[in-house]
């Protein structure tokens, strides 16, 4: 598989909406301990009915956001997410409203939570870690 365009990469996070954003936020590290296959498996549980079975649906999704962290950084696609999400009408606080309808750590909101604060303010982020 060749290697996905930002556009692309941006284009599948921004169709997915918040979910989207968590996992890029879970594949990218941000989720604690959660990492590699692991942050796959616990990004698969937390989406649409069925847990992971109906999150299975967004594997192939899930690889193409891997690749694209890899190539891109997670910082990179983060912003160019937001921006997106901006200019179809997203607000901050719909935003933050729904990512505490997710069944995610505490931990991987509130740093969500912090970016789109902070990309809110300033249009930019800092690096995820």
């Amino acid at each position: 598989m060749q290697k996905p365009s930002l556009d692309k990469v941006v284009g599948i996070i921004v169709g997915l909406g918040v979910p989207g954003l968590i996992l890029l936020m879970m594949i990218g590290g941000a989720g604690g301990a959660a990492a590699g296959a692991a942050a796959i498996t616990a990004a698969l549980a937390a989406f649409g009915p069925g847990g992971m079975i109906g999150g299975l649906i967004t594997l192939p999704v899930a690889v193409i956001v891997l690749k694209g962290v890899s190539e891109y950084g997670v910082e990179k696609i983060l912003i160019q997410v937001l921006k997106e999400m901006q200019s179809k009408g997203y607000t901050k606080n719909e935003l933050l409203n729904k990512i505490d309808d997710y069944p995610v750590s505490k931990k991987l909101k509130l740093t969500l939570k912090e970016k789109i604060e902070e990309f809110y303010t300033t249009n930019t982020i800092t690096v995820v870690n």
